[in-house]
């Protein structure tokens, strides 16, 4: 279409239509063509508009610091016209860039500000959102309580206020939660119930999403088949989409299930990617579970070496980016595998008594294959 004829408005919509469809890389191009066309309009609203489509797009596609700036860009916008819902709206995309890449407790001061504004506007809506968002930052911090509490309050929201698709986000957070402190039915029941939902909405990230909790939930459970389908499904649609992140996640636990089952030359290499894609997006926290991965497999396979190099980065890291829940993983891996060859292993009932005081019932058995939720 002649970018010369069409209007910024045009373009806009078009974009709009395409990020719903989860076309990311393709609506960015048209929001990009809109925001220039807009600028010279002289439209400010125009611009915060594509500002804030480009922001999320880009946060979708995992390229972070491109959506912060184009967030934080919105929220300059929306400050300097008065338009207190789009500057809220904008700072929630802001605090869900930052979550992203592991800085937490600024996420989560972004979001109890927008929930507090939302509050004082009656958005009850926008307070569901930002609930949620908050919700995702607390179980990353290992605060499982508080998590599950803010999810709730979330979904009764997105409920009360007619919004299937929110509540199924809501779904996947406490599936998500649950998994990890060892509720592995309730995490499968959850995720579930969360896919019948996208699958009637026709939401394809959720889809792909509810896909892989459910392989999660049920690799957790020793249903390994199972699990391998599922993880199947929702790269197929990760990769459609571009988003590079949770495609990430994904071929992670594709690849412990790969390795409980023993096929541990083809879980190195799915650890190995998800590394390389981790990196790409800066995404720590999925670097520890990769680090992890990898050295377990080479301490499996006999090269203690490269055991050692990758399970010493993986505790390094999650100590000096405040993981906690990570910590405890990679304490157990390396004791697990001290005692396997000979030596005390101490750090096993350190990792132990830090998941009791978390509220993590993980492991039941600490041994190898290890089976991280």
């Amino acid at each position: 279409m002649d970018q010369e004829r069409i209007t910024p408005a045009k373009l806009f919509s078009r974009a709009e239509r395409k990020k719903d469809k989860c076309r990311y890389r393709e609506a960015i191009e048209d929001y990009r063509a809109a925001l220039s066309l807009f600028g010279k309009e002289g439209n400010r609203r125009g611009r915060i508009s594509c500002h804030m489509g480009l922001g999320d797009c880009m946060r979708m596609i995992g390229r972070y610091g491109a959506a912060a700036m184009y967030y934080q860009r919105a929220i300059e916008l929306a400050r300097e016209e008065g338009l207190e819902e789009k500057e809220i709206d904008a700072t929630v995309g802001l605090g869900m860039s930052l979550r992203a890449v592991g800085r937490y407790e600024e996420a989560i001061s972004l979001f109890d500000d927008a929930i507090s504004r939302y509050r004082a506007r009656g958005d009850r809506h926008g307070l569901a959102f930002a609930l949620w968002a908050k919700g995702g930052a607390l179980r990353l911090l290992a605060r499982f309580d508080e998590a599950v509490k803010t999810f709730r309050s979330s979904y009764k929201l997105f409920r009360s206020e007619g919004d299937k698709i929110g509540a199924a986000y809501c779904l996947c957070g406490l599936g998500g939660t649950s998994r990890t402190i060892g509720n592995y039915e309730d995490s499968l029941s959850y995720y579930t119930r969360a896919n019948r939902l996208f699958s009637l909405l026709r939401d394809r990230f959720g889809l792909a999403y509810s896909f892989c909790g459910i392989g999660n939930a049920r690799r957790m459970l020793g249903d390994h088949d199972e699990a391998l389908s599922f993880f199947g499904k929702a790269k197929g649609i990760y990769e459609e989409i571009g988003d590079r992140v949770s495609y990430a996640y994904t071929i992670w636990g594709e690849a412990t299930s790969l390795k409980m089952v023993g096929k541990l030359e083809d879980a190195l290499a799915g650890y190995k990617r998800s590394r390389e894609l981790f990196k790409e997006t800066k995404d720590f926290r999925g670097l520890i579970y990769a680090y992890l991965g990898e050295g377990e497999v080479y301490f499996l396979i006999g090269d203690y070496r490269k055991w050692g190099s990758r399970v010493g980065i993986a505790l390094a890291m999650s100590a000096r980016r405040g993981f906690k829940l990570e910590r405890l993983h990679s304490l157990l891996l390396k004791g697990i595998c001290s005692r396997v060859a000979g030596k005390e292993g101490e750090e096993v009932e350190e990792a132990l008594k830090g998941y009791k005081e978390l509220g993590v019932s993980f492991p039941q058995e600490p041994a190898l294959p290890l089976n991280l939720p």
